[in-house]
């Protein structure tokens, strides 16, 4: 059948730029690597314009139908049936609406498949949208009046197909596919967000690396330091690193104004439902733009429903406009917007796993924003619904429940998914760990010049209060200096002159402490304090290079490595070696690291200025990498709390990293009063 597409330029909303529509070419924003200046220059938080091609939708292809009963389903007689439908040009979000004044069709089960990377996906059934603005607010009562399903995002699709059923038989009146273009111009913000002298690395950033470090916060990007010229009431835990929506690319004409609490009560905890195949920074930022657009345009709410958007890295978006400084009434748990926030993880976590950077992301704002109104992560509080939608309780009904929650809690839905509710005590216990580790912050002073460090000190990294962010330290010969959060510095002693320092979370508590290991002894001290040993054990021999990690992922690991071998035990105890490794030479520095995030930590190599690395317990390596000079003791930390290890270089009392594997110049640095 024939497909007509129509440029949607704002019927449901303020005007909206146009760009290449999808059956054009578009330029793209970076086509070729750039210098710092040029990148710097090109990136002023403009908004990226997004486009949305409007497709009516009717009746059934006779060739997809005959093709759908050969594949395994005769009986099939869906009410609407496209052909495969091809694009011109990759669209990141697709969603499915028709009139909300028709009931002629009874119920409407929609379903859908996407040509991506030149194979089709199976056919996967969009439920209607279960969020949205509360019955009978003014939100509600300016909403297109069109039943919508949950926007598909998809990482780059070319095609798609619809299939419609019916109980009644009869099509949905005005049923339309709406397939949105998020929109260019990532890479320069990625590049500008990781820092102006990382502006000339790869266009395509993996991973993380979309917000700032939280020691250098980038432009347009909020983190607890500089929070302190806006509104935003103070929190009983530290303000996590936010990409702002000026830094994703809003655009803001699509946005219109809305509501706001009188408190936050509680947290509600979602997922986007959508693809979890995105790998790259760039496809996260887009996939929010079309999921924005889809809300405002298609939907025809007055902005993206979710307060906060976590991806997969741990990368935690502003979502709706004003989220981060006041009190917004957010489009997220429909009847229950009333004094609650929405965190959404962005992907389908109805059986896949979330990543352990997400949740801590999601620990982290839960933390923040409870804490700004006094109420703990673990605590029960009474809301009372708004009724309508797909609200689980009837207007003005008064509900107990977790300040944490799932969607799913007040809501008929299966949002968050079976993987991210398994993570919810998780969540909560974490964001309690966060509020309580958290201290006021000083009344800033002049720091102090660095004191000259001794050729012998020695590097420390470590989490130190459990926020899931490593912070840095030194040790002289016993004497300790730890730079916290706050960018204070504690100071004590342990151990002494002969003595190396090991870092590790010892007593599993989730917070790392310094021990020292004595020619053989480890040495454990379980607080970050002085004293005595609270116990120890005998690993290796003099002149053996201890080492640490969580081997398996779950427990604290000890090792040496002797003349380029690794002997490594899962456990801080005396006993057999569980991995024995041959990797490296007797004149290589050892490191470790999680490099790619999965929990367990693997080995790693200091050659000169040459890093090498495994992402396993077998040899082998990636290749070599440039960081720093050979005279810089190397590292490796989660710094900008990423939920993976970089690389680091340590001159004098500065500790340069990169919040990723790969060779350049630092992307952040801090520095250890001594």
């Amino acid at each position: 059948m024939p497909h007509h597409l129509l440029r949607l330029g704002g019927a449901l909303t303020c005007a909206v730029a146009v760009v290449a529509p999808l059956g054009l070419a578009a330029t793209p924003a970076l086509a070729a690597p750039v210098t710092a200046a040029a990148a710097a220059a090109a990136v002023e938080d403009a908004p990226v314009a997004t486009s949305t091609d409007v497709v009516p939708e009717v009746g059934v292809d006779a060739d997809a139908l005959a093709q759908l009963r050969a594949a395994g389903d005769p009986a099939a007689r869906p009410a609407v049936l496209t052909d495969e439908v091809a694009t011109d040009a990759d669209f990141d979000v697709l969603g499915v609406t028709w009139s909300a004044a028709d009931t002629s069709a009874g119920a409407v089960t929609v379903a859908v498949r996407v040509l991506e990377d030149g194979a089709w996906s199976t056919w996967e059934t969009l439920p209607v949208e279960d969020a949205g603005p509360d019955a009978g607010s003014a939100e509600a009562r300016s909403a297109a009046p069109v039943v919508g399903t949950s926007p598909l995002a998809t990482d780059g699709a070319r095609g798609y197909q619809l299939r419609v059923d019916t109980t009644s038989g009869a099509a949905p009146r005005d049923l339309q596919v709406r397939v949105v273009d998020g929109g260019d111009g990532d890479v320069a913000r990625v590049e500008r967000a990781a820092g102006p002298a990382a502006a000339a690395a790869a266009a395509e950033v993996r991973g993380s690396t979309v917000a700032a470090s939280a020691s250098t916060p980038a432009a347009g990007t909020l983190s607890a330091a500089s929070a302190g010229t806006l509104s935003a009431t103070a929190s009983t835990a530290a303000q996590p690193t936010i990409v702002t929506r000026a830094q994703w690319g809003a655009d803001e004409s699509l946005a219109r104004g809305t509501g706001r609490n009188d408190t936050v009560k509680a947290m509600v905890v979602h997922h986007t439902a959508s693809s979890n195949s995105y790998s790259t920074a760039s496809q996260s930022m887009s996939q929010l733009r079309g999921i924005y657009a889809y809300h405002t345009q298609s939907l025809g709410w007055s902005d993206i429903g979710y307060n906060f958007v976590v991806d997969k890295f741990g990368t935690i978006y502003e979502g709706r406009r004003g989220s981060i400084t006041e009190k917004v009434m957010g489009a997220h748990a429909a009847g229950f917007n009333t004094d609650t926030m929405g965190v959404s993880a962005m992907g389908n976590y109805e059986e896949a796993a979330p990543s352990s950077a997400l949740v801590r992301s999601i620990a982290a704002v839960v933390a923040w924003k409870l804490g700004q109104f006094g109420v703990s992560p673990t605590a029960t509080t009474t809301l009372t619904s708004a009724g309508g939608g797909t609200a689980r309780y009837s207007k003005g009904r008064a509900v107990t429940l977790p300040t944490v929650l799932r969607h799913m809690d007040v809501g008929y839905t299966a949002c968050p998914g079976s993987g991210l509710s398994a993570q919810m005590d998780t969540i909560r216990s974490r964001a309690a760990q966060l509020q309580a580790a958290a201290t006021p912050t000083p009344t800033p002073t002049p720091t102090p010049a660095p004191a000259p460090v001794p050729a012998g000190a020695q590097t420390l990294v470590g989490d130190w209060n459990g926020d899931g962010t490593d912070q840095v330290g030194l040790f002289v010969d016993g004497d300790i200096s730890l730079r916290r959060a706050d960018g204070g510095t504690l100071r004590y002693r342990y151990g002494g002159k002969g003595d190396i320092a090991v870092v590790g979370d010892w007593d599993g508590d989730g917070r790392d402490t310094v021990s020292v290991f004595r020619r053989g002894q480890w040495l454990i001290n379980d607080s970050l304090s002085g004293g005595s040993a609270d116990r120890s054990f005998w690993l290796g021999q003099a002149g053996d290079v201890p080492v640490t990690g969580s081997w398996d992922g779950r427990s604290q690991g000890v090792g040496v490595y002797r003349d380029g071998r690794w002997l490594l035990r899962k456990y801080p105890s005396a006993g057999p070696v569980h991995v024995s490794l041959n990797w490296g030479r007797t004149t290589d520095r050892p490191v470790v690291g999680d490099w790619d995030g999965d929990g367990a930590d693997t080995p790693g190599l200091q050659r000169g200025a040459q890093r090498f690395r495994l992402d396993s317990l077998y040899p082998g390596s990636p290749g070599p990498i440039s960081f720093g000079r050979a005279s810089m003791p190397g590292f490796a930390g989660d710094l900008a709390g990423k939920g993976h290890d970089g690389w680091g270089a340590r001159q004098g009392a500065t500790f340069l990293y990169r919040t990723d594997v790969r060779g350049g110049v630092a992307q952040g640095s801090v520095a250890v009063v001594r």
